[in-house]
């Protein structure tokens, strides 16, 4: 058996390379599908290989025993005649023993084509159980042969015996023929479950397909954005390196402004009272007029009621008969009402005088009036958008003086980019010149001088420059 299995080659030599990509832990889908293909291909090999062997041992043992049964019968017939009758039981029990032999040659090839397919459970019968079951029709050959050699033989005794043994081969057979059913059965299964797991890895594959497919994307994207992103932080850092400059200065026009704004407003608000006390003296004088007018009214009316009443006392005494009356009274009464009539005339016309300047007053007032309160409401317009102004110069303020508070943690940072901003020489202008020759940086006015005095050195490295070497920058 070790001999056998010797002359089939491993599987580790079929499935595997021995190289370094082929030893290495890191496959692709592609390697590891095909070295399983290769294990598959392996196992299939190994398993014909077996049932080839197998069966050149079931035909080389079937041939010794046919030798072996030729041989007894031989030496059987060359015995008594009364033995006939021994021997024909003796080729029944040959003949049962082949056909429980050709039964048991189908049940290993079932079971090498069972092996052959790959199974998730193991089967119930193990190989054990049909070495042992194998065993046992060796012991019982090798029992008939030694009842047949014995003359004269028991047959009595031997026929109970091949009886009882065919009964317990028969018991055995049909427990070998449930297993076999059953593992049919779970052969069946596992192949269903095969074809489930090949369409589940083929689902499988595509999604990983799609799922590199979108990694690549995503990765390539993400360079993208990290070259943009650092792209970003350098203009980032420029634009907090041209802040630093620029932000103290922001911050004290933005007090001057918000103060000048603060004066605006108070202003507006002193203007709107004003006016707010013109509004209440012209109210007052129109109700004033409005009064005069009233009373103005009152007395015209009152006027030329008894103006009324005059008239018809005039025209009862004229009708009056009495020659006498008329002779007495005409001259002065009419003397005298004529002087009233005269009189009430005049001061309905001066009271219709005072009417009309009431009146154009009132209209004037009443102009005023709409001017003031347009002027009111400009003056409220303004003050909102002051006001409006005021609110987002204030938040602005606020805005810059958190990002200043998160630029920089604390008044000494402020003081120590102001340094760094300063120009080295003076401590009081900003650098806005570099030496080409050694890279410092100092203020216009400090080179400018050292130009002057024909000190054509760096004042911090002592480097000798020339005009050509100055260029300016911008912090």
């Amino acid at each position: 058996m070790e001999k056998r299995r010797a002359g089939v080659p491993p599987l580790k030599k079929i499935a595997y390379d021995a190289t370094a990509s082929g030893e290495s832990n890191w496959w692709d889908e592609a390697e590891t599908a095909a070295i399983e293909q290769r294990k598959v291909d392996a196992i299939f090999s190994q398993m014909e290989e077996y049932k080839k062997v197998a069966e050149e041992a079931v035909n080389e043992k079937q041939r010794i025993q046919e030798i072996k049964i030729d041989e007894l019968l031989s030496s059987v017939q060359g015995t008594e005649v009364g033995a006939s009758d021994a021997c024909e039981m003796v080729k029944t029990a040959v003949l049962n023993c082949r056909e429980h032999l050709f039964t048991i040659s189908q049940l290993r090839k079932r079971a090498a084509q069972m092996k052959e397919t790959p199974q998730k459970e193991k089967p119930s019968i193990s190989k054990d159980e049909i070495t042992g079951y194998i065993e046992r029709v060796d012991a019982l050959e090798n029992q008939v042969h030694a009842l047949i050699s014995k003359c004269p033989p028991n047959y009595t005794k031997l026929a109970k015996t091949l009886e009882q043994e065919n009964k317990e081969l028969f018991l055995s057979i049909e427990e070998l023929t449930k297993k076999i059913e059953s593992l049919l059965q779970k052969e069946q299964s596992v192949r269903q479950e095969m074809q489930e797991m090949q369409q589940s890895m083929v689902a499988a594959s595509e999604a990983a397909e799609a799922k590199q497919r979108v990694l690549q994307k995503e990765s390539k994207q993400s360079a993208d954005e990290k070259i943009i992103l650092q792209k970003r932080v350098d203009e980032l850092y420029l634009a907090l390196e041209t802040l630093n400059s620029t932000i103290v200065d922001r911050a004290r026009d933005l007090e001057n402004t918000v103060d000048n704004k603060i004066d605006c407003v108070n202003d507006c608000h002193l203007k709107i009272k004003e006016l707010q006390d013109k509004e209440i003296d012209r109210l007052e004088e129109v109700a004033f007029l409005v009064r005069k007018y009233i009373d103005t009214g009152k007395k015209n009316d009152s006027l030329l009621l008894e103006l009324a009443e005059v008239q018809n006392e005039l025209k009862l005494e004229r009708d009056r008969p009495t020659a006498e009356c008329t002779q007495k009274t005409a001259v002065p009464d009419t003397q005298k009402i004529e002087e009233e009539v005269h009189a009430l005339r005049r001061e309905l016309e001066r009271s219709q005088v005072d009417y009309l300047e009431r009146k154009a007053s009132a209209h004037y007032h009443k102009r005023k009036a709409v001017q003031y309160e347009a002027d009111l409401a400009l003056a409220k317009k303004t003050a909102a958008s002051l006001e409006a102004a005021n609110k987002a110069l204030h938040d602005r303020l606020q805005i810059l003086q958190n990002s200043t508070k998160t630029v920089f943690s604390s008044e000494t940072d402020i003081e120590l980019y102001q340094r760094m901003i300063r120009c080295s020489v003076c401590c009081t202008n900003i650098k806005d010149v570099a030496l080409k020759r050694c890279m410092h940086l100092l203020c216009r006015s400090c080179i400018d001088s050292r130009m002057a005095s024909r000190q054509k050195t760096c004042p911090l490295c002592g480097t000798t420059c020339t005009p050509s070497d100055i260029v300016s920058v911008y912090l």
